[in-house]
Parts: C-alpha cells; sequence; structure tokens
C-alpha cells in the first residue's frame, strides 16, 4: 500500500489529555482503495502460491533420489510421480503421489521410509501391481516418470 501523510495503522490508538483526569481515544482512520486491497491481496496470493511451489519441489526432487535409489538396487523397475505433484492443483495439504513397480510386498514399509526421508514430507506410495487395471493404464500414460 501506498504512505500516506499522517496515515496510521487503524487500530492504532492515539490518547489525548486534557486537564481532567480522564483521557479521551481517538482512532485515525485510513483510506483503503480497491486498487490498494488488490495490489495486496494479489501479492498474498503470490507469495502463497511461491511457498506452495517451493514445497512442491523440495517433495518432488526427494520422490525422485529415492525413486533412482530403489531402482538403483533393483528393488523397483519404474515408478511414476501422480496426482497434484504432477499434474497441477498442489496445495498446502498436498502429498506426494508416487506409483512404483515391481516392489516386492516385503520391503514396502523400507521404501515407504525412504520416500519419507528424502521428501521431508507426506508420501502416498503405491504399488503398480496392486492398482486395477484403468488405472495402471492412466499411471502409464499420465504419469510422470521418475525411474
Amino acid at each position: 500500500m501506498g504512505s500516506r501523510a499522517g496515515a496510521t495503522h487503524p487500530k492504532q490508538l492515539r490518547s489525548k489529555r486534557r486537564s481532567s483526569p480522564a483521557s479521551t481515544c481517538y482512532i485515525r482512520s485510513v483510506t483503503v482503495t480497491p486498487a490498494d486491497l488488490r495490489a495486496t491481496l494479489l501479492a498474498r496470493a503470490r507469495q502463497k502460491r511461491a511457498g506452495e511451489e517451493a514445497r512442491r519441489r523440495v517433495l518432488v526432487e526427494g520422490a525422485e533420489r529415492a525413486a533412482a535409489d530403489l531402482a538403483g538396487t533393483g528393488r523397483i523397475v519404474r515408478a511414476w510421480l501422480i496426482g497434484s505433484a504432477a499434474w497441477g492443483g498442489f496445495g498446502e495439504r498436498s502429498d506426494v503421489d508416487v506409483v512404483v513397480r515391481g516392489l516386492d510386498v516385503a520391503h514396502r514399509v523400507a521404501a515407504e521410509d525412504l520416500f519419507g526421508a528424502a521428501c521431508h514430507g507426506p508420501v502416498d506410495l503405491l504399488r503398480f501391481e496392486d492398482l486395477d487395471a484403468a488405472f495402471q493404464a492412466r499411471v502409464e500414460r499420465e504419469g510422470r516418470r521418475i525411474a
């Protein structure tokens, strides 16, 4: 917001002493134009989106590292990123959805731990083999391959 001479925060109180022991408080008003309000709200929205995008990048980069580690040791054959982190709409409560192919059920907990540690955030790990055929086809068609 622009600076105005004599403008103060609307909640800022000024007291004026009189000769009597009682004092009166006055609140100075601040005029906020629609343009100022719009600019402030847009700036806040941009800042929020930038923070969400930075968080998404950290989670995705962690998922890529974990998938590469698992692929490098032969524990998975392939991995895809799906959901809001891959397709858009990622928000403050979003997690990372990863589908892995070839992961032995016995190694699932260890893989989930690896993804969680690498991402420093919530990860939903799905085994490709556990998905129905239609969802498998969608993952192969629309998923973002990360390993």
